[in-house]
């Protein structure tokens, strides 16, 4: 199935021209390298472990189709918090992840998403997600290490 094609001169015509006057400075805005390898290892580590949990428990072990995501999301709790349980308290390095958001700038907030997390208030996928964001190249690259290479 292929993505709906978004023409984002359209978008932009619909809008109200003090918001595309407040927007379009930002396009301009010159960008990092380091922002650049960022964005770039977020959308092609995650779609290569995407691709890999699917197939490992959705193709090649035959589990219910959304079991690759929920192990996923399983695998990057268990990763941001060092090999720990959730249940046995969190690690520094997991409220160090956190607070990488501005939504979970603080440890109650940390508590209560990881909460909705086991409760299946969130959705494992944007779960997934919303960590690999907060992960930096490296980490991301160490998740896959230890996760998909299993070293």
């Amino acid at each position: 199935m292929e993505k709906p094609q978004i023409n984002v001169r359209e978008i932009i015509r619909k809008l109200p021209d003090d918001i595309v006057r407040y927007i379009l400075p930002f396009t301009y805005s010159y960008q990092t390298p380091e922002l650049i390898e960022d964005i770039r290892s977020f959308y092609s580590d995650r779609k290569m472990v995407r691709d890999w949990y699917h197939h490992k428990w959705s193709i090649y072990l035959y589990h219910s189709p959304s079991e690759d995501i929920e192990w996923m999301a399983n695998d990057i709790i268990i990763y941001v918090n060092h090999d720990q349980a959730t249940m046995h308290g969190y690690h520094p390095f997991f409220y160090h992840i956190c607070s990488r958001s501005f939504s979970l700038d603080s440890q109650e907030k940390q508590h209560r998403f990881i909460d909705a997390i086991l409760q299946k208030s969130v959705k494992p996928m944007r779960c997934f997600n919303v960590m690999w964001g907060l992960l930096i190249p490296e980490e991301r690259l160490a998740f896959i290490h230890q996760f998909v290479l299993g070293f």
